[in-house]
């Protein structure tokens, strides 16, 4: 079974007031707003989530293969960022 990543694009984090993305991610407003610079210079689209190792130079999940299915999605996420939609 293949599992995907969820993914925020780094426009609508660059459309986030300080406090809100201060909420989201770790770091202060003004070095969260130039990490988002230096990624999309490099192209990348999303802001790939916390611990994903395998995703293309837009910054989408490449996919993880699964040897067994995991139930419920976990209500927690591991990280403040992990969250947004394609």
């Amino acid at each position: 079974m293949t599992t995907r990543h969820i993914h925020m694009t780094i426009a609508a984090a660059e459309q986030q007031t300080d406090k809100q993305l201060e909420r989201l991610f770790s770091g202060n407003a003004h070095e969260i707003r130039a990490s988002l610079a230096v990624m999309k210079a490099k192209g990348m689209e999303v802001i790939p989530s916390a611990g994903c190792d395998n995703y293309d130079a837009k910054g989408y999940c490449l996919g993880h293969e699964e040897s067994e299915p995991q139930g419920q999605p976990s209500a927690g996420l591991s990280h403040r960022a992990d969250h947004g939609e394609r």
